[in-house]
This record gives structure tokens, C-alpha cells and sequence, in this order.
């Protein structure tokens, strides 16, 4: 006995039930994405206001990490992609009513077998990512070049770190606005001399790492400085203010490259903040240093755990200020390790640039 021919109307019915199912569930997932997206909005408001408040007062605020301007571009960009606001749902309101009486079961039919065959039509141009919007808002809103050495540095890793991740998840920039941010900040990293992990197209990183390295940086500059000290954005019609001379860069490609994979450590003395600012500009990235000085072998031991653990990428001992036994315990865990390791003195500039420069020898010699 042969099977059955389908209903025809239980066929068209199904499919309308699909396509309806379809529509409820993605009005809710957009439903859903503007209500946590709207209450993040609210929350940035209020956390502008309230950092207002406590700058009228003279405290000290940390940068917000999201802007209400940003969260409004994502929601406007969010709304506009509701499918109701579409062309094609405009050009079906717009015409008119049939007039006269219902279609008959044979018109339905006939209706939907020449949708069925009806050519595809051209997908829409995409739209640039609310997240690509918003980031190349920020960096067109901050005169870069009215920026210190040092808080460029910090801002532009955070920067380039969330542009590499946007690109790394390939989402959609039309009109590679990305592609504008990186260049923005390599012009402006170039004329201070600063290298900048992330503007290369050829550096490799733990991007969300970079970028909470980019905060803790900000948030250490924001710690240091006085609010009135801080790089206002330029008013228009402000005169431009002298750009302070950037510190001469060491040539350590080698050691910068390795930093991306690796702790670079200083090890000796007590940290010491403008020292390590003063570094950092030499070098172009940030290394770690770990004070000897509390007693015992805490601190020593840890980092000699860390070597031997293959997590740091290389050490400068300021032997000048170390004691014998931590001197010994260091030196041990790095040759064990194979892991370049030279001398810089009691963290003099001069010394510390000698080892620095020897470290990048060795990680040269071994590549």
C-alpha cells in the first residue's frame, strides 16, 4: 500500500507555526539583551554622577571602566537591529490591504509553492559591532597626543588589547574602523618611541590579560597622581600644551618579545615607584620587581619556585642589594632553568640599561 501523501494545509500550517516559534524566541533574546543592557547603562549613569560628585569635592576617582555614551551606542545599535525596523518589514506595512474576499485553499497553495522557488535575496550590508563602535568612539574622543608618555602607554595596551580581541572573534567592522584605531595609536606610540604590545600585527598575548594590565596601570598612574594633575581631555580651542620629551628606548626586541610569554623580574632592594615608571618608558613594557628586603625567604623563595616553575622569562638580581643567600638561591633556580638572568647593581639606570641589554643578547643568541 503506498504511504500516504502529506496534507498540503498541515504542511503550511507547520510552517507558519515554525516561523512564528522562531520570531517569539528571538524577541525574547533581544527582549533579555535590552533589559541587562539598559540596566548597565543605567548603572554607568549613575556611576558618572556619583565620581562627579566626588571630583566637586576634591576625591580621588578611578576611571569608569564603561561610559554611558558607549552603552548607549551598543543599545542604539541593538535596537536598530530588531527585525520590525528592517526595510522589508516597512515595504510589507506599506502595502495596501487586498480587498475582496479570502483567499481560496488553491491561492494559499499556489502562494507558497512560488515563495519556495522564489531567489534568495541579497543579504544586507552588515552593520559595525556595537563593541567596534564604541571602542573607536572612545579613542576618537581622547587627544593622544595631550597625553604623557606613561599614560599613553597605559590607555593604548588597554586599547589595542581590546581591538585585537574584537578582531580575533571577527566580528563585524564594514568600515574597518579597527583597522583606523590601531593606526591612530602606532602614530602616536611612534612618536613618543613607545613600543606597545598589540599594534605589531605580528605580537601574539593573552589579550584579556593586556587588558587588565591596562587598568591596573591606570589605576596605579590615578593612585599616584592628584586628580588635578591628571590629562584632561583638550577643550576645543585650547592651546596645545608641550608634549614632555619620551625617555630613550633601550633595544631589547628580544626581551620584549619574551615578556609577552614570561615574568621579567627585577629581584633585589624595595620597589621603588618612580624608578620602575622610569624603566617602563625605557623598555616599553612593564617588568615585575620583587623586594627582598622583609625578612626571612618568603618572597626569594616564591620567585625561585616561579623560575624553576618555567613562569618567568628572565631576571636582573641587583646584587648590591641582596644578601648572599638570596643571591645564591636566584642564581641556582635560573641555571638550573636556563632562564637569562644578569646583574644590575643597586638599580641605578645606567646599570639597569647594561642589564637589560645583556638579557636581550642572550635571549638572542638562543633564538
Amino acid at each position: 500500500m503506498a504511504p500516504r501523501a502529506p496534507d498540503p494545509l498541515a504542511v503550511i500550517l507547520a510552517e507558519l507555526r515554525a516561523r512564528l516559534a522562531a520570531r517569539v524566541r528571538a524577541a525574547s533574546d533581544a527582549t533579555a539583551r535590552l533589559q541587562a543592557l539598559a540596566a548597565r547603562y543605567h548603572a554607568a549613569v549613575q556611576a558618572e554622577a556619583d565620581a562627579e560628585l566626588a571630583r566637586r569635592r576634591g576625591q580621588r576617582v578611578r576611571a569608569p571602566i564603561a561610559s554611558p555614551r558607549a552603552l548607549a551606542l551598543e543599545l542604539a545599535a541593538l535596537i536598530a537591529s530588531l527585525p520590525e525596523l528592517g526595510e522589508d518589514d516597512g515595504e510589507a506595512a506599506a502595502e495596501p490591504a487586498r480587498e475582496g474576499p479570502a483567499p481560496s485553499f488553491s491561492e494559499l497553495l499556489a502562494a507558497s509553492k512560488e515563495a519556495a522557488v522564489a531567489p534568495a535575496r541579497a543579504p544586507r550590508s552588515p552593520r559595525a559591532h556595537p563593541e567596534v563602535l564604541a571602542l573607536a568612539d572612545e579613542v576618537r574622543g581622547v587627544d593622544l597626543d595631550a597625553l604623557s608618555a606613561s599614560e599613553l602607554r597605559a590607555r593604548a595596551l588597554g586599547w589595542a588589547a581590546r581591538a585585537r580581541q574584537l578582531r580575533e572573534r571577527a566580528v563585524a567592522d564594514p568600515e574597518e574602523r579597527l583597522a583606523g584605531v590601531l593606526r591612530a595609536l602606532t602614530r602616536a606610540a611612534r612618536q613618543r618611541r613607545l613600543a606597545i604590545i598589540g599594534l605589531d600585527p605580528r605580537d601574539r598575548a593573552d589579550w584579556q590579560a593586556q587588558l587588565e594590565r591596562s587598568r591596573r596601570l591606570i589605576a596605579r598612574r590615578e593612585e599616584r597622581e592628584p586628580a588635578s594633575k591628571r590629562t584632561p581631555k583638550r577643550e576645543r580651542g585650547a592651546r596645545d600644551e608641550p608634549v614632555p620629551a619620551a625617555r630613550e628606548p633601550w633595544p631589547v626586541p628580544s626581551l620584549a618579545r619574551a615578556a609577552l610569554g614570561g615574568a621579567v623580574v627585577i629581584a633585589g632592594g624595595v620597589l621603588r615607584a618612580d624608578k620602575l615608571e622610569r624603566v617602563i618608558e625605557h623598555l616599553g613594557f612593564e617588568p615585575e620587581w620583587v623586594s627582598t628586603e622583609a625578612p626571612g625567604l618568603n618572597a626569594t623563595a616564591a620567585l625561585e619556585r616561579r623560575i624553576r616553575a618555567g613562569h618567568v622569562a628572565a631576571v636582573v638580581l641587583l646584587e648590591g642589594l641582596v644578601s648572599h643567600a638570596h643571591s645564591e638561591l636566584l642564581v641556582s633556580a635560573a641555571r638550573q632553568a636556563s632562564v637569562p638572568l644578569a646583574h644590575g647593581g643597586t638599580a641605578g639606570v645606567a646599570s639597569l640599561r647594561r642589564a637589560f641589554v645583556q638579557l636581550d643578547a642572550q635571549l638572542a643568541r638562543e633564538t
